[in-house]
């Protein structure tokens, strides 16, 4: 079975996402492979962290700084993306966001703040979506958002996992948000946060603020050496499509280190730099995961706008980039109050090492993997030289 799955990821590499040097050819190849799940997690021991690692900051794994909210909870703001409410604000200054289809094809943020009492200006604000709340509740961290329906599945698990009356904020919290005039045309564009509204709401509702956090998020290498460049390939640019109007796009900055982000607006047409509305500068991030999960609907939702349905119980397969090369990688997660774990594609549970950095989370519909992109820049042109295909049967329920 491991080989099965080894084999089916070797082809994806030799024909979809292997560089393809100065080659300005494109090739579209689908990957058709006997259904195999996802090699059982390893009884082995995973490695410690080195101290460095473990004295490193929760969200990004790089060194903490004199300012470093030490003690304290991190906090997660749900952020709109529908056309009209672009450009967001506060992205940039997020040390995690995770993008993710919420219905009717559309996408929603999760930005992740360290520093809760000192989050820029953040919107704008929308509501809970279940996929996210799992991803956050093994942090136990605050949730601000606009609030869910009280069928909304994400209502189930901040009841079952305490969340209300402990972590969550939202409309009913008192001066949490304020409106923007300028954008009161639509409303989903209106409702803004920051760090001092989200600590007066704290402070006033009796909140308990303070959190150790034994390891981060990630498993992540030291910041005090060279970042590590994986090596199963290298593409400077790659579009996440999430839907046919919600693809986001990164190219690499050799410069920076980082990727650059932008997002297809189908009203113009074109792909467009997202920007942040904070200091007007394009949103980047030192590394992209794309992982790919199987995806319905919520019983008692239609399929053309009803509430998807994460499935995070069985893991899946992904992609890790960062400067410029990229792996694939199995995910975990399971329940959720289970963390999220990456491990390397050989079978051995061992963890993929995270350079220290932001990261931007694509939590993708397997059947959006055939439409995966990815390429090496060929001189200035930015033609993708590169298609492959993920086959989501290929990583699934462990055995």
């Amino acid at each position: 079975m491991k080989k099965l799955i080894l084999a089916a990821f070797a082809a994806v590499l030799a024909v979809g996402l292997a560089a393809c040097g100065g080659d300005d050819s494109s090739s579209s190849t689908s990957v058709s492979t006997p259904p195999a799940s996802a090699p059982p997690a390893t009884s082995s021991s995973t490695p410690e962290p080195e101290a460095s690692v473990l004295e490193a900051a929760y969200l990004t794994g790089e060194e903490k700084g004199p300012d470093y909210p030490e003690g304290k909870r991190i906090a997660a703001v749900m952020v709109n993306n529908v056309f009209d409410s672009r450009p967001s604000y506060g992205l940039s200054e997020a040390q995690i966001l995770v993008e993710s289809k919420v219905e009717g094809g559309i996408t929603r943020f999760m930005a992740m703040y360290q520093d809760y009492e000192n989050i820029p200006r953040v919107g704008s604000l929308r509501s809970a979506r279940d996929q996210f709340v799992q991803l956050l509740i093994p942090t136990y961290g605050f949730y601000v958002h606009e609030g869910p329906s009280q069928n909304q599945p994400a209502n189930w698990y901040l009841r079952d996992y305490d969340y209300f009356g402990n972590y969550d904020l939202q409309p009913n919290d008192g001066p949490l948000w304020w409106g923007e005039p300028e954008r009161n045309a639509s409303y989903y564009s209106w409702h803004n946060v920051d760090g001092e509204h989200i600590a007066n709401t704290v402070a006033a509702k009796g909140y308990d603020d303070s959190r150790t956090y034994g390891s981060p998020f990630f498993y992540f290498g030291r910041w005090d050496e060279a970042a590590r460049v994986p090596q199963d390939g290298t593409a400077d640019e790659f579009t996440v499509i999430h839907s046919a109007s919600y693809r986001t796009h990164f190219e690499y900055n050799e410069a920076t280190g980082t990727y650059d982000m932008s997002m297809f607006n189908s009203g113009t047409g074109a792909v467009q730099p997202t920007i942040d509305a904070n200091n007007n500068a394009q949103v980047t991030f030192e590394n992209v995961l794309v992982l790919y999960a199987p995806m319905s609907y919520w019983p008692g939702t239609s399929a053309t706008g009803g509430l998807v349905q994460v499935d995070f119980d069985h893991g899946g397969g992904g992609f890790y980039f960062s400067e410029g090369g990229y792996e694939l990688i199995i995910w975990r997660k399971g329940p959720a109050d289970s963390p999220l774990t990456l491990e390397k594609l050989d079978g051995s549970g061992d963890p993929v090492v995270i350079n220290p950095g932001t990261t931007y989370i694509g939590v993708v519909d397997d059947t959006e993997s055939e439409n995966f992109y990815a390429g090496l820049k060929s001189g200035t042109s930015g033609d993708h030289v590169g298609e492959g295909t993920v086959d989501p049967n290929q990583i699934g329920p462990d055995d």
